[in-house]
């Protein structure tokens, strides 16, 4: 009861989201079994080889109260990629949602990447 208490203040950061919608959303994710919510992120061990592999500029970003991926985690898989193509960014006080909690402070996260690896000539 509580989960689904906190989950109906998602969204609030977007007041333009109608109601209807909102709930809607929340309730398609409430009715999800944890299992297959979660598990695309339960097999962290078979991206590694993928990460070390990658021939990109990889900015890997979280919210470091994520209840759905392990902080900790996120940061171990930022290490297998290449030092020279990897880029972290941590958003304190933000959940698994960072497009949803945050997403001024994202698209400006991900300007000052697209900058600083592609800077216009």
């Amino acid at each position: 009861m509580a989960r689904r208490h906190q989950s109906r203040s998602f969204g609030g950061a977007h007041p333009e989201i109608p109601p209807d919608v909102r709930e809607a959303f929340i309730d398609d994710v409430l009715t999800l079994e944890p299992k297959r919510l979660l598990a695309p992120h339960r097999d962290g061990e078979s991206l590694r080889p993928v990460l070390r592999e990658m021939p990109v500029a990889t900015l890997v970003l979280f919210g470091d109260r994520d209840e759905a991926m392990d902080p900790g985690d996120c940061a171990r898989a930022c290490l297998d990629l290449p030092p020279e193509r990897r880029h972290l960014h941590v958003f304190h006080d933000v959940g698994h949602s960072v497009n949803a909690e945050v997403p001024k402070a994202l698209a400006r996260t991900l300007r000052r990447f697209i900058d600083r690896v592609y800077p216009a000539p």
